[in-house]
């Protein structure tokens, strides 16, 4: 039997039909990807999951903050505006204040609206407008009986909310506004304030100039003793070391030194050249000299010298060394040896002079250079301390003349107002509330509301881990949601028997009021629907019919036996002969559900402690069981070697096959059943199982090398499938539901 399951092949890979994220146009997710990524269908369905929540939150909100917007009384705002140009005409004696600053525009304009709300403008606005007897401002009950001094920081905070400053986008303008219940006293305080601004602006200027205008003058004197003095060290300077005008000396000195350098570099490059021939001299290497330019005199003489000699070496083969031939020749060869090394002798004796003289001229001329370097530096020395005195001296000069001159402009511009700041449009008495404003309060609550409720519904739904609609079994686990079983009650019900029984009347008998079977099926609940929905989609769920198919969950308690057990109930009552089996030997479940004996089943035909037709119960038309049996002590080793046959003879006399599977996770039962079946359905227990379980439990069967034909969603209800709360409302009453046994 072991080799019968190792043979056996790995099941093709079948389409996945009824794919219901096709509908969305979502892509088939691959099962190792899935879960990863989060589409926005995905996000949109979880918005729509909790629309009515979400839409009750948003009316409610709209609502209240519309009506608070209508009970609140009327605000009205006043506002100035005011230019604030650093780039205007200077005022007199501010150049280097208000242009050569350099001062950011945006930075000057941030700083001046910190200016329009600072203590001093606000109290100069309050005295100004008398303010501190307006009936919007005036101090009452408890704090009309406070010190002098708090009621005025009372009336300067109260004051100073009412006004608000700001700034166009890209402009350089100042929108200063003062709110308050009254129109005419927004205009008026607005003016107030505006007005107030400019004055402090004025008097803080002027302060300033005349600070500086006293403090200039007081440095003056000292200004003019340090400028004499600057320039008397300068005269004397000048007449002690002969400095008038050191830059034209300077060149002269910088020509004298350039020429002799010239003429040192040109000395010493000779030098070099007259002691290489020096060199090649006083080696005597003749063959040297004759490649150098001193030896081009010697390459005749070395010629004819040679030439004599093969003459001598001819002669010397035809006659002999008596001959006078010979001899006159030989005498011949003697004198131009004599010669080649007189005139060697004379270059050599030329070379050495020359030399001599070149390297005499270098030392004279080194000395010269170096005489001349220091006289320069000497210079040098003179001329930056003459240049340091004439910089003070010049210093001195402008700073003086330069203070005396800014006094006389600070005095002229204290007096003058600068054009700086100027009022562009003054208040106006407005008509118009600007607070409370209940349509744009209504929409911006609205919106936000709106944001809040959709950013809660996804944040909840990213953090519900286990599954709860078909959608989110598609996206995160790659696999169709094939059905969905709704949660029903079983108060109706009480006897377990007609939980499964049900399904036998899942159509009309005949001469059933001569009600046709479509109308039939409408009026059923919707637990039958999803069943009979879950029956077809196994019959489509290949290529070809499934005759043996296993139903497994990942833990217990998830509804997989009850489900089964109405599954196989839907296939007898559509006319297919077919045979529920108990596969799970250690928690048997389905023999309680119909109530039969448990005594002889499964375990008793793996065990061969009775034959198969002895295990089988019939159920009623259609249905048969085989249980469980007697609980197992090694129920893996036992359906591993004995199922595949047990399978083999049930496919043999029924149409169906039900193998209700235990749990996967924990044991390795479910594993080895869903390689022996055409398919394997995985129950799931919406909005309980987390999604890493049954994502577990997918690879242990994938593993075996399971067909899986889907993931059946078991007590769905509205909580965790909004579509279900339209079949709840459209169908009234159920007769059954699968209970919390497995």
């Amino acid at each position: 039997m072991s080799k019968m399951i190792e043979s056996r092949p790995e099941p093709e890979s079948t389409p996945l039909v009824g794919f219901p994220g096709e509908r969305h146009g979502w892509e088939r997710p691959e099962p190792e990807a899935a879960g990863r990524e989060f589409t926005l269908d995905y996000y949109l369905f979880l918005v729509k999951r909790q629309r009515w929540r979400i839409l009750t939150f948003v009316l409610v909100f709209t609502t209240l903050v519309t009506v608070v917007a209508l009970a609140l009384p009327k605000k009205y705002e006043g506002t100035v505006i005011v230019r604030v140009d650093p780039l205007s005409a200077p005022v007199v004696g501010q150049t280097s204040q208000a242009n050569t600053g350099q001062l950011n525009a945006t930075t000057l304009v941030t700083t001046e609206t910190k200016i329009v709300t600072s203590p001093a403008v606000v109290m100069e606005a309050i005295r100004n407008l008398n303010l501190a007897h307006a009936k919007e401002f005036a101090a009452k009950g408890a704090a009309a009986k406070l010190p002098g001094p708090e009621r005025s920081d009372i009336l300067l905070a109260a004051v100073t909310r009412a006004i608000s400053v700001g700034q166009p986008l890209g402009t350089v303008l100042l929108d200063i506004n003062f709110t308050t219940h009254s129109p005419q006293l927004s205009a008026d305080g607005a003016n107030g304030i505006a007005n107030a601004f400019l004055d402090q602006e004025f008097k803080t200027r002027a302060k300033a100039l005349e600070d500086s205008s006293r403090y200039m003058s007081q440095q003056l004197d000292a200004m003019r003793a340090q400028m004499e003095r600057d320039q008397m060290a300068l005269v004397r300077y000048e007449s002690t070391h002969d400095l008038v005008d050191p830059d034209a000396k300077n060149n002269i000195y910088q020509a004298r030194l350039a020429q002799i350098n010239s003429d040192f570099t040109k000395v010493q490059g000779q030098r070099m050249a007259l002691e290489a021939d020096d060199e090649i001299v006083q080696s005597g290497d003749l063959d040297a000299l004759l490649t150098s330019q001193r030896g081009a005199a010697l390459i005749p003489l070395q010629e004819r010298l040679l030439s004599d000699q093969r003459q001598l070496s001819r002669m010397s083969a035809t006659y002999g060394p008596r001959e006078p031939l010979y001899r006159q020749q030989a005498q011949i060869v003697q004198h131009d040896q004599s010669v080649l090394r007189r005139q060697e002798l004379h270059i050599a004796a030329q070379v050495q002079d020359q030399y001599r003289a070149a390297v005499a001229e270098e030392r004279l001329l080194y000395g010269a250079l170096t005489q001349e370097k220091a006289a320069m530096n000497a210079f040098n020395l003179r001329a930056i301390k003459y240049r340091a005195l004439k910089a003070a001296a010049d210093g001195s000069s402008n700073l003086y003349y330069g203070l005396e001159q800014r006094i006389q402009d600070a005095d002229v511009a204290a007096g003058l107002r600068s054009e700086d700041l100027r009022i562009i449009s003054p208040a106006r008495v407005p008509y118009k509330p600007v607070s409370p404003r209940p349509l744009v309060d209504g929409a911006l609550a609205f919106i936000l509301s709106a944001i809040l409720g959709v950013g809660v519904a996804i944040a909840m739904g990213l953090m519900d881990k286990t599954l709860s609609s078909p959608d989110q079994v598609e996206l995160r686990l790659g696999l169709p949601a094939i059905a969905s079983l709704p949660l029903v009650s079983l108060k109706q019900h009480p006897d377990a028997l007609k939980v499964a029984q049900y399904a036998t009347k899942l159509l009309p008998e005949n001469g059933e009021g001569g009600e046709s079977g479509a109308e039939a099926l409408r009026q059923r609940s919707s637990f039958r629907e999803a069943i009979l929905s879950l029956h077809t989609a196994v019959q489509f769920s290949g290529a070809e019919r499934i005759t043996v198919l296993a139903v497994t969950s990942s833990l217990p308690g998830e509804g997989k036996s009850t489900a089964t057990a109405h599954l196989a109930g839907a296939f007898a009552a559509l006319g297919t002969r077919t045979v529920l089996v108990d596969a799970d030997l250690r928690k048997p479940n389905v023999h309680r559900i119909f109530n039969v004996p448990n005594r002889r089943g499964l375990s008793s035909v793996l065990r061969g402690q009775c034959g198969l037709d002895e295990a089988l119960a019939p159920a009623f038309d259609n249905l048969t069981l085989l249980p469980s049996g007697p609980i197992a002590a090694a129920p893996s080793e036992l359906l591993h070697i004995g199922l595949p046959e047990v399978i083999d003879q049930l496919r043999a006399r029924f149409e169906v096959v039900l193998m209700d599977c235990p749990p996967v996770l924990g044991f390795s039962d479910a594993s080895s059943i869903a390689n022996l079946a055409e398919g394997v359905l995985v129950i799931v227990k919406a909005g309980a199982t987390e999604q890493q379980k049954v994502a577990a439990a997918l690879r242990q069967l994938r593993g075996a090398h399971a067909n899986l034909l889907g993931i059946v969603l078991n007590r769905v209800s509205e909580q965790t499938d909004a579509y279900y709360s339209y079949q709840s409302k459209y169908y009234a009453g159920y007769a059954g539901e699968d209970d919390d046994e497995d």
